[in-house]
């Protein structure tokens, strides 16, 4: 395929769906892992660099086990929106 030309002069067929898709993004999901963690740290960081090593740390340390789940629900997600024509869902 040639970089820049649309996927149907290429004949690659797509599922359409919302240009905003909260749905189908799961880094959303894993990202909130960062305040939540920040929360549970006393307010012990004083600078800059204990602030990024805090979130590194606590990137590193989500499970292996959110992830799966994560990935797993991907089908659920899909019938989702589509059952709702590309609305709302629960997730």
């Amino acid at each position: 395929m040639r970089h820049g030309f649309p996927l149907e002069d290429e004949n690659v067929h797509h599922m359409d769906w919302p240009d905003i898709s909260p749905e189908f993004s799961l880094i959303e999901n894993l990202l909130s892992e960062i305040p939540r963690g920040l929360n549970n740290i006393d307010n012990t960081l004083t600078n800059v660099a204990e602030l990024t090593q805090a979130v590194v740390d606590i990137w590193r340390d989500i499970p292996d086990q959110k992830l799966s789940i994560l990935v797993l629900s991907m089908p659920r997600r899909l019938h989702a929106v589509n059952n709702a024509r590309g609305g709302h869902t629960k997730y």
